[in-house]
């Protein structure tokens, strides 16, 4: 009975798994121009305690993130990278590293404007508040609010 149940999880629950864990096709940030801003975080794993303190500001702040037209895009040394928790391809992981010249093991919190330019970057934590300010201060976001 025991080897019965093993092999139904099996079959049933490895595939599945498997599924959720496609890659995303390549993302070329270039893609989100002038339709999204993008947060970058780059941290060793998904369990590094500043990757960890980031969600939970960003997690308490949904509604602000979906209003300013904001991707999260977490990028690991150590397990799966994603953007909006879809799966990245490894060769947009080091593309989107290459491009910031990521250091290992490292957290860095990188906001980018629609129009592709870094807005912010920084080796700390940021409160949603002065993202949301740091956002809310560009023309474009002043225009958006005003429509």
């Amino acid at each position: 009975m025991k080897l019965l149940t093993l092999f139904l999880l099996y079959i049933f629950l490895i595939p599945v798994a498997v599924a959720q864990n496609e890659p995303l096709s390549d993302l070329d940030l270039s893609e989100l121009r002038w339709q999204n801003r993008a947060l970058v975080i780059f941290a060793g794993d998904i369990e590094s305690f500043k990757y960890q303190q980031q969600l939970r500001l960003i997690g308490d702040s949904m509604e602000g993130i979906k209003d300013r037209d904001l991707k999260v895009i977490s990028i690991f040394e150590d397990g799966n990278s994603n953007m909006d928790g879809v799966n990245l391809s490894s060769s947009s992981v080091n593309l989107i590293r290459k491009r910031f010249e990521a250091k290992k093991n490292i957290f860095r919190f990188i906001l980018i404007g629609k129009d592709g330019a870094v807005k912010l970057d920084s080796p700390e934590t940021v409160s949603m508040e002065v993202l949301f300010e740091r956002i809310d201060q560009m023309p474009m976001r002043k225009r958006e609010m005003n429509q």
